[in-house]
């Protein structure tokens, strides 16, 4: 497996270095960290390393909250969304949970929010505020489009339905009895900053910037949003895709129900699409998947726009994940593409061979 990483990565400037997580949900994860966390000069890459998830954030803390809250009774798939946000002020009738999770509620894929919160006293309130009011693009249900604003509200009413903030929730719910010991929000807004070491992501001044949320809309509301703001370690994450494999084979695993989650695995909130609630299926045509050419149509998984990405395989229970800090080099989304499709082909090879 190292050698097809070394020849994936070879001649590229795609990433400083990453980390490959494999394995099956009985057994595993297979480690391999390659490159450095930054430029020239940066540490090596170890399996440990912690890396901004960037919208891993949204399966691994607010799809799998969500699913705690429905399980406890406090959400459901067909509550109205706005009836947890009560600054939608009830606009948005239609919206459900499913389809927020499902990304076919109609709302845009992004907006700059962030350009319109500095100087606030209260900027993740404001944050919330301004995404309350980005109107819908699309009647919901109607089509997919993959979207930042949805899980942004989605983790506001996680947060109603809970009654607390969402790292809070998803410490309680889901890192703690999944043993996930080294996964995190940083909270940008409290009092004594937090300083966590983690890969960089960007550059300030000509420093490199790690522990730091990259995601703009999520850096200037605080660091703690649905859509990002997680950090995390490959084995943590493979953790994590372990537990779906468990619950896709129908055993309870964290206090997870495997009736629920398979029924989020196998629905649709819109026709045509690839999403399902909660996660991506590879795309049709393989050639342009950042699943690669391998990773079986089954399959399961998300991206994060720093460079990260998880795939699971329900029927066989294997799993690959990958971190990176992409961002750093401003690769081009080809670039980072036909380097995902590359390494999670030298995956599923060596998984396969068993």
């Amino acid at each position: 497996m190292m050698r097809d990483i070394r020849e994936a990565i070879a001649g590229q400037k795609v990433c400083p270095g990453g980390v490959l997580a494999v394995g099956y949900r009985d057994r595993g994860p297979e480690v391999v960290a390659f490159g450095k966390t930054g430029a020239e000069d940066g540490a090596a890459v170890t399996a440990d390393t912690l890396y901004d998830v960037a919208s891993l954030t949204k399966p691994m803390a607010t799809f799998a909250v969500t699913m705690k809250l429905i399980s406890a009774g406090k959400l459901a798939l067909d509550d109205r969304l706005d009836a947890h946000v009560p600054a939608l002020g009830h606009r948005l009738p239609a919206v459900t949970i499913a389809h927020v999770l499902g990304h076919a509620a109609g709302f845009p894929a992004h907006r700059k929010l962030f350009e319109e919160i500095a100087g606030s006293d209260r900027p993740r309130a404001r944050l919330f505020e301004l995404a309350c009011a980005v109107p819908l693009e699309a009647a919901p249900g109607e089509r997919a489009v993959y979207s930042d604003i949805g899980f942004i509200l989605l983790g506001a009413a996680c947060e109603d339905a809970g009654g607390e903030r969402l790292d809070v929730l998803a410490e309680r719910l889901v890192f703690a009895p999944l043993a996930m010991t080294a996964t995190r929000f940083v909270d940008l807004l409290a009092a004594a900053r937090p300083d966590i070491a983690a890969a960089p992501t960007y550059y300030v001044g000509g420093r490199p910037i790690g522990g730091r949320v990259h995601d703009d809309n999520a850096r200037s509301g605080g660091g703690i949003l649905g859509h990002a703001g997680l950090f995390s370690t490959a084995p943590d994450v493979a953790r994590f895709c372990a537990a779906l494999c468990t619950l896709a084979a129908g055993e309870a695993v964290g206090g997870f129900d495997p009736d629920l989650a398979r029924t989020l695995f196998a629905t649709a909130a819109a026709p045509g699409t690839t999403w399902r609630l909660g996660l991506d299926t590879p795309a049709a045509d393989r050639t342009t998947s950042h699943a690669g050419t391998l990773w079986p149509q089954t399959g399961l998984g998300h991206l994060g726009f720093t460079g990260c990405s998880l795939w699971i395989e329900p029927v066989s229970g294997a799993y690959a994940v990958l971190l990176t800090n992409r961002v750093l080099f401003d690769s081009p989304p080809a670039a980072i593409r036909a380097f995902r499709a590359q390494i999670m082909d030298a995956a599923w090879r060596h998984l396969a061979a068993g």
